[in-house]
């Protein structure tokens, strides 16, 4: 596992996934890629397409992509330019980039999960929700938002694995594993 945050938390964590978008122009169009990768309809207004291990989302009538399955800037670099190949458009190009979310992967004791469980009804740091039909995974929630990153969670299970989603930056990640392991 990469030790992103081992310095601050103790724990260490490994990033799975990240989300990043941008606005394109000139738009995108469907018919630009009959010919290649993985493309389908995911409604009246998202168009799916893979390229390797690349997924973006086309909306808002082409002028907006998301682009999944990077874990590091350059990554996304590297997705924009394998779009453009593809297009074939030498006048294609990207503006306001962000990172919208960052998934992660971490391991805690597997204590923590009892005393989780137990305090739960008095839990004043996360919400906690559990699932009835899997007694060995609940989720957990920050009760007050990060401003950073308002919709974070994770799901525990009972080996100690944690799945974190919802971050936009690391010293977020960071954070959420910090209280997780106080608790």
């Amino acid at each position: 596992m990469r030790k992103e945050g081992e310095e601050k938390t103790g724990l260490t964590y490994r990033i799975t996934n990240i989300k990043f978008s941008c606005r394109v122009w000139p738009p995108l169009s469907h018919q630009m890629f009959n010919d290649i990768g993985l493309h389908y309809w995911a409604g009246p207004d998202r168009y799916i397409l893979r390229l390797d291990k690349y997924v973006y989302t086309i909306m808002c009538t082409g002028k907006f992509v998301n682009v999944t399955g990077c874990i590091c800037a350059d990554e996304f670099e590297k997705a924009l330019f394998r779009l453009k190949s593809n297009v074939r458009d030498p006048n294609l190009t990207f503006s306001l980039k962000k990172c919208d979310t960052i998934s992660a992967v971490s391991k805690i004791k597997k204590s923590i999960f009892g005393r989780i469980m137990k305090t739960q009804a008095s839990a004043t740091r996360f919400k906690i929700k559990l699932y009835h039909n899997i007694p060995y995974r609940l989720n957990v929630s920050l009760q007050i938002p990060l401003k950073t990153s308002p919709n974070i969670c994770a799901n525990i299970f009972t080996s100690g694995s944690v799945c974190i989603f919802g971050a936009r930056q690391k010293e977020d990640i960071d954070f959420f594993l910090h209280y997780i392991n106080d608790t």
